[in-house]
């Protein structure tokens, strides 16, 4: 009875009397104290006794006179100060608010919700995740961004995926995220903890909670991965994610900082055999089983091996025949490269060498494929991976995609058409992502003045030829090597009989000219 009365008293409060205009009635209501407005429940498998965060369930009193907060989620801060160590979860307890009126409507202020907790105010903070009708994709982002961190899940810190070597440690997690959010496709999240502070950290069966910011990227609400932490003892320890996609980020810096972290993350592993090492040059030759995250990166590297003398070949293998190996990204403002492998082991970091598969593949294209290439800034697209490691292209500045992923490679956009891998074979797609040649190609280069040189293997020899943009062979396959038409000539390369090469230059009707060696 106390309550209806109260509700009563509060709708008579909120009524404009018709002598009363607009800018007086918004401020009147304006300055009516908090009023009770509903009851909550707070939840106890969410509650966060490290930080004192914790969703609430609110029950709204009917105020027939009051529009409804238009958000499914709540959640309050606890100080720890304030509770005197007790909350009783099964108890309900007051939320209060105060007022805006815009016109003859009433809203309630959703900066000024209070729930009372033994005695002490703590705000409410409202999560609402649907966009607004007159809220553009540019505002509702920022929206979506500005209600700062909430649990994402709990990990646990499990002794045996720590590499004392580099610090790092893979965490596991459990996603603990409402149903409007989605978790990037990455394949794992680290730390780089340091040895005696993770010492302290570690206890059996002990969870920390994940904190994490929201962001909206192409209509979907999703993690931002370089906002993960966990919080200790009034301190953050910042969490890491085992990606390379740029759109898991809401900003460069934190996937910068992100990429260069996984230098501490292993990145594959080193199998090593005594029979391989070579006295004489002093090096070891060894095969390298990759990790799926360092796709994009090593598929097209092979003949991995490291110069060591015999004494320190000896010395490693008495410590195994198995080490981590890393990579160290080097980032500048326009791109992302291969630094330098290293083979970290328990005595000596060491520089790995390799060798690329293919000289007709260009290895900084690949990385390129990872991160978006600025090569096609005028087209605003950019290369784009999914969590299958399919290629397509995303518009770079809407983040919404244009060409599906559904390519085993995909090449940058070069006269208006672009060179795409499927299984074995390659062709050319045009900028809507239709198939103009089909992929019948073991090998194709970018179309320059119209023309792309390709290759095929004729018993297992491999020659190249050229073709124009409607698929038609103009110049038979006929060459060794062939480079792009640049003002109506092209570089080739014939093998003479005896192994001897002899370079050449040819139009577009195959025509040479002999070019002194």
């Amino acid at each position: 009875m106390a309550i209806r009365l109260e509700i009563d008293k509060l709708e008579s409060m909120l009524k404009r009397d018709p002598f009363e205009n607009y800018d007086e009635y918004g401020k009147r209501v304006l300055d009516i104290k908090p009023m009770p407005i509903g009851r909550a429940i707070l939840s106890e498998k969410d509650f966060d006794s490290e930080t004192g965060f914790c969703y609430i369930k609110i029950q709204w009193y009917g105020i027939n006179c009051v529009e409804k907060i238009s958000s499914n989620y709540f959640f309050c801060i606890i100080s720890k100060e304030n509770v005197n160590g007790h909350i009783d979860f099964s108890d309900r307890y007051d939320v209060y608010g105060s007022f805006i009126a815009v016109g003859d409507k009433v809203y309630i202020n959703e900066q000024n919700v209070l729930i009372g907790i033994n005695g002490y105010d703590c705000k409410v903070y409202c999560m609402n995740l649907s966009k607004n009708l007159l809220e553009d994709e540019s505002q509702f982002g920022q929206r979506i961004r500005n209600m700062g961190e909430i649990p994402i899940g709990k990990i646990k810190l499990n002794k045996d995926k720590y590499d004392i070597k580099t610090n790092s440690i893979i965490l596991e997690v459990m996603w603990n995220i409402i149903d409007e959010v989605t978790v990037p496709a990455v394949y794992g999240i680290f730390a780089v903890i340091d040895n005696s502070l993770i010492k302290k950290l570690y206890k059996d069966n002990i969870e920390y909670t994940l904190y994490g910011k929201l962001m909206s990227l192409n209509k979907k609400i999703k993690i931002d991965m370089g906002s993960m932490n966990i919080k200790i003892n009034d301190s953050e320890i910042k969490i890491y994610a085992i990606t390379i996609n740029k759109n898991d980020f809401y900003d460069e810096n934190s996937f910068k900082e992100n990429l260069l972290k996984l230098n501490c993350t292993s990145a594959g592993t080193a199998k090593l055999n005594p029979v391989n090492y070579d006295c004489e040059k002093r090096i070891l030759n060894f095969d390298v089983a990759w990790k799926k995250w360092t796709t994009s990166f090593v598929s097209n590297l092979c003949s991995f091996f490291i110069e060591l003398s015999k004494e320190e070949a000896r010395k490693l293998f008495m410590g195994g025949n198995e080490y981590n190996i890393y990579i160290n990204f080097k980032v500048d403002e326009s791109s992302i490269t291969i630094g330098k492998i290293i083979m970290v082991n328990f005595y000596n970091d060491i520089e790995v060498k390799f060798r690329v598969k293919d000289e007709e593949v260009n290895m900084q294209e690949m990385i390129e494929a990872a991160i978006g290439d600025e090569k096609c800034e005028k087209l605003s697209l950019m290369r784009y991976i999914n969590e299958k490691g399919k290629y397509g292209y995303m518009d770079s500045v809407e983040r919404r995609i244009v060409i599906e992923p559904k390519f085993d490679y995909i090449g940058i956009f070069n006269d208006e058409v672009a060179r795409v891998n499927v299984g074995d074979n390659w062709g050319f797609i045009n900028q809507n992502g239709e198939m103009i040649i089909e992929p019948k190609f073991e090998l194709v280069r970018d179309f320059h003045e119209g023309v792309a040189a390709f290759m095929i293997k004729k018993f297992g020899i491999k020659k190249w030829g050229y073709i124009n943009k409607e698929g038609k062979i103009i110049i038979k396959p006929i060459y060794d090597e062939a480079g792009d038409f640049n003002n109506g000539i092209a570089k080739v390369r014939m093998k003479k009989i005896f192994g001897e090469s002899k370079e050449l230059i040819i139009d577009f009707r195959g025509e040479t000219t002999s070019i002194d060696n």
